[in-house]
């Protein structure tokens, strides 16, 4: 187990990529840059091998993803019985898929 600088416990790929399909079908969110502005946006989304698939329509995601742009997408949750919360986040280029 790694600590990092803030105290909290760095994990490891295998159970990020556990997290990100727990909550698959659940709500995540995406950042991207687009014209020197950055957005973050509530997304819907699965998992499909360990690529993380949204479905959107028209609009600056789908620009994102038709121009490769490397975005961040994270995932996090509390839960409610002791507190502890976990973040996933992953970076990458978004690719449009058929």
């Amino acid at each position: 187990m790694w600590i990092d600088q803030r105290g909290s416990e760095v994990l490891t790929r295998n159970e990020c990529q556990r997290l990100l399909a727990v909550k698959a079908g659940g709500i995540g969110r995406i950042g991207l840059s687009s014209d020197g502005q950055v957005s973050i946006v509530p997304v819907n989304y699965q998992i499909m091998d360990q690529d993380v698939v949204i479905l959107v329509g028209a609009g600056e995601i789908l620009e994102a993803a038709k121009r490769e742009a490397i975005v961040a997408f994270e995932v996090d949750d509390v839960a409610p019985v002791d507190g502890m919360a976990w973040s996933v986040l992953v970076r990458g280029l978004a690719t449009e898929i058929g």
